[in-house]
């Protein structure tokens, strides 16, 4: 992997270029650009990780000017932006088709649109954890700031994002006008419905350990993968399906389980199949969480998709007495087996 320290920054322009596997950390902009700055080129940048870059205007991370991005599989974290005039800690887009997929964006900062501000463009933001990025000067898009254009937000985790002291929805992500910008299948905190779209909710992402083995926020070490119990696993846009080449942030294939989950990671834990409660196990309590499910019908809502994805095992759309006799197969299976690993 190719590494970029220190330089003062990498500038393209009226180009097109790709840029992969590269650490591009700790470099500085007297303007904007501090990691990777695009002015009229176009831009594919994968695999890659923008880090601890630093502008004096725009664009801590990365910008880009009348031109365009193709963002995959990234990490953008801990960039910095002016904190009194700029905008986009991690990533400003002026002018420029933008797409942002199965990426990272964590403690970046500026004075508005912490973590990406986008304008005058279209732009499609699928798969990304976007967590912890601050506002200074604006209570609006401590993650996410759309300007001006329109922008799809799909699959998308949005949480811990901060504007200006607050931790509103809109501190998470704002629009103006708020109408140009879709919601599908998010986890966005705060979230009460005002952008409308379909599949979004606000919970506890439960990420497996947000300040990582040296109990520091913040840090690289910190993992932002979806633990087993995540509510955003299983939670995903159901039309979406497994292409050979669409993978997560590890470049794991990005379906793991029924659904695709909400975020740039997918939880990959393999579960015996009937292990409803994810112990390993297969016992009683999972019937419980069955039966707490119960008369569930796809179609009715995003929950009772999720709840027919996992539990649904006769495949008829409903989870009702079809599914019991394969639970209790499974049950007497599994408990033949352990009693006979127990001897």
């Amino acid at each position: 992997m190719m590494q970029i320290r220190g330089a003062v920054e990498s500038t393209l322009s009226f180009s097109s270029a790709l840029i992969s596997k590269t650490v591009i950390v700790n470099n500085f902009a007297m303007g904007s650009g501090g990691g990777v700055a695009c002015f009229h080129c176009s831009l594919d940048l994968q695999d890659s990780v923008i880090n601890y870059n630093t502008s004096s205007i725009n664009g801590g991370g990365i910008h880009v000017f009348f031109g365009a991005l193709d963002l995959q599989q990234s990490i953008v974290q801990g960039n910095l932006a002016s904190e009194t005039q700029g905008g986009g800690g991690g990533l400003l887009s002026d002018s420029s088709p933008l797409t942002v997929s199965n990426s990272l964006f964590a403690d970046n900062k500026s004075s508005v649109g912490g973590g990406i501000y986008f304008e005058d463009d279209h732009a499609e933001l699928v798969g990304n954890t976007i967590v912890r990025n601050i506002a200074l000067e604006s209570r609006n898009g401590g993650g996410v700031v759309i300007g001006s254009g329109t922008m799809n937000i799909t699959n998308t985790i949005a949480w811990g994002n901060i504007g200006k002291g607050f931790t509103f929805q809109t501190s998470q992500v704002d629009a103006f006008p708020r109408e140009n910008t879709t919601f599908s299948h998010c986890n966005i905190q705060s979230w009460n419905g005002f952008f409308g779209g379909i599949g979004n909710f606000q919970a506890e992402p439960r990420f497996v350990d947000e300040d990582g083995p040296d109990d520091i926020i913040g840090a690289s070490d910190d993992d932002l993968r979806l633990s087993v119990d995540s509510p955003c696993v299983n939670r995903g846009d159901p039309s979406i399906v497994q292409v050979v080449d669409d993978t997560d942030l590890d470049s794991n294939p990005r379906l793991q389980g029924c659904r695709t989950d909400i975020g740039a990671y997918e939880s990959i834990k393999i579960n015996i199949d009937g292990d409803y409660d994810n112990d390993d196990l297969i016992t009683l309590a999972d019937y419980a969480k069955l039966q707490l499910f119960w008369g569930a019908i796809a179609g009715t809502s995003n929950e009772a998709d999720t709840y027919i994805c996992i539990f649904d095992t006769s495949n008829d759309g409903e989870v009702n007495l079809e599914d019991l006799p394969d639970f209790v197969e499974k049950l007497e299976e599994f408990s033949n087996t352990f009693s006979v690993a127990q001897r």
